[in-house]
C-alpha cells in the first residue's frame, strides 16, 4: 500500500484541480499504454475542499471554519513517492500555485512527513462532524485541566502528536469525559473528546459482580418461571441495561473478571443485544482457552463454570451445558448463584422438553 504524505500549498481548491487533472492524464495513459503508462493515479484528502461549511448550527459551523482554517494550506495525498515528487514539479513548474512537502524533525535530520491510515481516517471524521470521541481504560486520578495526555492505543498515537487537557467532566460508572486539545503537525483542534474509565479496586470491582450476579439471577430465574409481570418486565429490562452498561469497565487482573464476562454475556443474550452478545462470546472464548493453559485450581475452575454456563444460555449448545453439570457433580460449588443458574437452565431445559412432548403430534 502506498504511503500517506503531507504536502503544503498556497492554494487548496487550484490543488485539488492539479489533481484532478493529472488523474484524468494517467487514466487516458494508462487507456493508451496498459501496464507501460509511468505514472499512477495520486489520491488525496483536502480538508478545505472537503469540509462541509453550509451547516446552520452555529457551534458546529464555528468549529468547522475553525478547523478549515487551520487545515486550510496542507492536504494528503497516497501514491508512490515518485508519482508525487512528479506532481509537485509540474505544479510548480507550470503555476504561481506552489506545493510542497511538509518536512518534519525526526532523529534529528528532517524528513517527509507522512500519516497514516488510521490517523488520516480520525482525521476525516473530525473535519466531518466537528469532533472524534475514542474510549480508553486508562487511569484519571492525575488528570488536571492543562496539563498533556498520551494516548498509547488510539489514532495520533506517533510522536507527531501532543494532547492538552482542556475539560474534565464526570460521567456515570467511574468514566470522565476529557475534552482534548490535539496538536498535529502544529495543526490545533480543540474538539477530540475521550472517554477515561477510573480502574475499580479489587474489593469495589467484587461489590459490583456481586449485586450485578443477585440482580441477573433473580431476572433470569422470573423470565424462566414466567413470573414477570409487564410491570416487572419493563424494570428488569431497564436493570439488565444498566449492568450492561459497565461492560465498558476495564476488568482489574484476577478470576473475578472471568465471572463478570460471565454475567455480561447473559445480561447480552437476554436483552437481544447481538452485537455485544457475539463480541462477548469471543472474549469468553478466548478466556475459556486460557484457563485451559491454567494449572488447575478452584478458582480456574469456578471460573470455568461460570463461562461454560453462561455460553450455554447465550448458545443452547450442549455441550456447554455438559461440562457445567459435570462440574457442578464433581466440585459442589458453594455459590449460590452458580447453582441457581445451573437449577433454573435444567428447569427451563424441563419446561422446553414437556413443551415438546405436548405438541408432538399423536
Amino acid at each position: 500500500m502506498s504511503t500517506w504524505y503531507v504536502l503544503t500549498t498556497n492554494n487548496p481548491k487550484h490543488a485539488k484541480a492539479h489533481l484532478e487533472q493529472w488523474n484524468i492524464t494517467v487514466e487516458e495513459n494508462q487507456k493508451r499504454f496498459g501496464d507501460f503508462a509511468l505514472e499512477k493515479p495520486i489520491d488525496s484528502f483536502i480538508p478545505y475542499t472537503a469540509i462541509d461549511a453550509t451547516v446552520y448550527e452555529p457551534d458546529v459551523l464555528t468549529e468547522k471554519l475553525s478547523i478549515r482554517s487551520a487545515l486550510y494550506r496542507y492536504l494528503f495525498v497516497q501514491g508512490e513517492l515518485v508519482d508525487v515528487k512528479s506532481l509537485i514539479s509540474r505544479v510548480n513548474a507550470q503555476s504561481e500555485d506552489r506545493l510542497f512537502f511538509l518536512l518534519v524533525d525526526q532523529d534529528n535530520k528532517e524528513s517527509r512527513a507522512t500519516i497514516r491510515p488510521s490517523d488520516l481516517e480520525a482525521l476525516i471524521k473530525i473535519c466531518s462532524s466537528g469532533e472524534y470521541t475514542i474510549d480508553l481504560p486508562l487511569s484519571v486520578s492525575d488528570l488536571k485541566v492543562g496539563s498533556e495526555i498520551h494516548l498509547p492505543s488510539a489514532p495520533f498515537e506517533s510522536d507527531n502528536t501532543t494532547c492538552k487537557i482542556v475539560d474534565v467532566v464526570p460521567k456515570k460508572n467511574g468514566a470522565y469525559k476529557v475534552q482534548l486539545e490535539l496538536t498535529l503537525f502544529n495543526i490545533p483542534f480543540q474538539r477530540l473528546f475521550v472517554t477515561l474509565h477510573d480502574v475499580p479496586s479489587d474489593t469495589r470491582f467484587s461489590e459490583i459482580v456481586g449485586n450485578a450476579q443477585k440482580k441477573l439471577v433473580d431476572i433470569f430465574s422470573r423470565k424462566v418461571n414466567d413470573k414477570q409481570t409487564e410491570a416487572t418486565r419493563l424494570k428488569d429490562e431497564g436493570t439488565l441495561r444498566e449492568i450492561l452498561q459497565d461492560c465498558t469497565m476495564p476488568f482489574p487482573p484476577g478470576a473475578m473478571h472471568r465471572h463478570f464476562l460471565a454475567l455480561m454475556l447473559i445480561c447480552a443474550q437476554m436483552l437481544g443485544d447481538v452485537q455485544t452478545k457475539e463480541r462477548l462470546k469471543q472474549q469468553v472464548l478466548q478466556e475459556l482457552s486460557a484457563i485451559a493453559r491454567l494449572r488447575e485450581s478452584k478458582a480456574s475452575t469456578d471460573a470455568r463454570a461460570y463461562l461454560h454456563v453462561a455460553m450455554y444460555i447465550a448458545t443452547r449448545e450442549p455441550k456447554y451445558r455438559e461440562q457445567a453439570r459435570a462440574y457442578i457433580h464433581e466440585h459442589h460449588p458453594a455459590s449460590p448463584y452458580l447453582q441457581k443458574l445451573v437449577s433454573t437452565c435444567a428447569k427451563r431445559e424441563a419446561l422446553k422438553f414437556m413443551g415438546d412432548k405436548a405438541n408432538k403430534p399423536k
